[in-house]
């Protein structure tokens, strides 16, 4: 069976060369239409490779019309792999002896990866590939900071990534650096034929999307199902990533093709959300500060987290629930109005309420560390996430974080740096403020649990925070910039080769 093998010759030792060579040599016939491609990455080094090359076929007793193809060409194995060079191999026994002997085989389905870093991979092939992200970047939503969280992340390492940026609402005041990030990437204009294309939002048909070599949906969904249309939608997508393995589950159990999800983790700016970021004195907010940031809507548990906190606090002077709320879906009287009804269905007296601050203040993107720098606690009895940035924020700023033990939030908390709290799955109710959740079940956080964790905290505030402070370090491991560049880098190069 003809088969072209590409091999590093200079990447390891003499003795490894000689083994690849000859059990080549042996292998394959002369004539058969095989070729060992030997890559060179030191020019330097190209004449003692080729000597070293005559020598061990000269070691093997054999005339030069015994021998197969054999060619030695300058540029390293990753270079050369990304360069278009596939290499077929049909047989998988065949494939998996290569690989033993150190070589690269390609089928044209999977490209094995080579030891250098993905990242230095695809800052290597840059000019033959490019990666272009597409979605809205300047508002409120968390769609968008992830998209910003991402080009910075990938910026910063030199993979020039470019940005197709989608018109609408501009409700965030970015730093004076993330603008110029934006406007960068934005200028950037990548040949289509050569651009993976990210599509970061919920999924729309392919037919809407510029053209490019390959097409990726960035999406998630926060229920335990998916809305009836997306996996039809979804299957004109080359791969979907996701944020974590709580939705890599529900889209797969929605119908979506397993082999073509991937997990891309999020990541914020560890920078800025750091626990010496100067805090902010929210206007009213006295005593023990809980703090939950939240789109008003039902799915952030919103009615549990009050049912809690005046449940647990009543009469309490020296504890304060700040509601930091965006009002995409309805204006901040309606949300008090919807806030002091509820509270008057749990029957207790207005005077003994404990205080809770509403606040739809739009901060500049540099002043929301210091929300949570200045607040004791994030408490997040939330309904689904895909994944949860105000709370991953809240824990690298060294706040104690209470949340649900569900959905996307569990890829980086667990009970040794926060306080998880049960529940069970019910079906999303009919009136549910935004339709798109029903016909799913989401989580329905234990108040009782709920009421414990915030107690705990709130009796032992010092402890609470060196309990959150010592996780900084682990998250940033598993989920700072240059990691997840990374993993986007991986991510790229295998769906360019699938």
């Amino acid at each position: 069976m003809p088969v072209t093998i590409l091999a590093e010759a200079d990447g390891g030792s003499a003795e490894a060369l000689r083994h690849l060579v000859r059990d080549y040599v042996e292998g394959y016939a002369a004539g058969s239409g095989s070729t060992l491609r030997l890559a060179v990455a030191d020019e330097g080094a190209l004449d003692g490779v080729f000597a070293a090359v005559g020598d061990i076929i000269d070691g093997l007793a054999r005339g030069l019309d015994d021998i197969p193809d054999i060619e030695i060409v300058p540029g390293d194995l990753a270079t050369r792999a990304l360069g278009g060079e596939h290499v077929v191999v049909d047989d998988a026994a065949e494939r998996e002896r290569l690989l033993d002997l150190g070589c690269l085989p390609l089928d044209g389905a999977r490209l094995p990866l080579p030891p250098a870093s993905h990242v230095e991979r695809l800052r290597a092939a840059l000019g033959w590939t490019h990666l272009t992200w597409m979605g809205a970047t300047r508002n409120l939503s968390g769609f968008a900071d992830e998209i910003r969280s991402y080009l910075l992340a990938l910026d910063e390492l030199g993979l020039e990534p470019a940005l197709v940026d989608i018109p609408g609402r501009a409700d965030v005041s970015l730093a004076p650096t993330t603008e110029r990030l934006l406007r960068r990437c934005e200028a950037r204009r990548p040949p289509a034929d050569r651009s993976t294309l990210v599509w970061h939002f919920t999924p729309i048909g392919v037919d809407r999307l510029p053209t490019a070599a390959r097409r990726v949906c960035r999406t998630m969904f926060e229920t335990d199902t998916l809305p009836s249309d997306w996996p039809r939608i979804l299957a004109g997508y080359d791969r979907i990533w996701v944020p974590s393995a709580f939705n890599v589950e529900t889209f797969a159990g929605a119908g979506v093709d397993p082999d073509r999800l991937r997990i891309l983790p999020e990541t914020v700016d560890f920078d800025r959300f750091a626990p010496d970021a100067e805090p902010l004195h929210v206007p009213e907010a006295e005593g023990f500060r809980f703090l939950c940031n939240f789109d008003f809507q039902d799915r952030k548990g919103w009615q549990p987290l009050l049912t809690a906190y005046a449940t647990e606090f009543a009469g309490d002077p020296d504890v304060t629930l700040v509601l930091k709320v965006s009002t995409f879906h309805q204006d901040l009287a309606t949300i008090e109005g919807r806030v002091d009804a509820f509270l008057r269905t749990l029957g207790a007296p207005a005077a003994t309420r404990p205080r809770i601050v509403i606040s739809d203040e739009r901060l500049p993107d540099d002043r929301m560390p210091g929300l949570y720098t200045g607040s004791d606690a994030y408490v997040c009895p939330t309904r689904g996430e895909g994944w949860g940035r105000p709370p991953m924020e809240a824990l690298a700023c060294g706040v104690p974080v209470i949340a649900s033990r569900w959905s996307g939030l569990t890829a980086f908390l667990d009970d040794a740096n926060a306080w998880l709290v049960d529940g069970s799955l019910v079906p999303v109710p009919d009136d549910v403020d935004i339709a798109v959740f029903r016909g799913g079940r989401w989580f329905d956080p234990d108040v009782d649990a709920l009421r414990a964790a915030m107690r705990a905290v709130a009796d032992d505030p010092i402890g609470a925070r060196a309990k959150a402070r010592a996780a900084r370090p682990a998250l940033t491991a598993r989920f700072g910039r240059g990691v997840i560049a990374e993993r986007i880098a991986e991510l790229t190069l295998e769906a360019l080769c699938q």
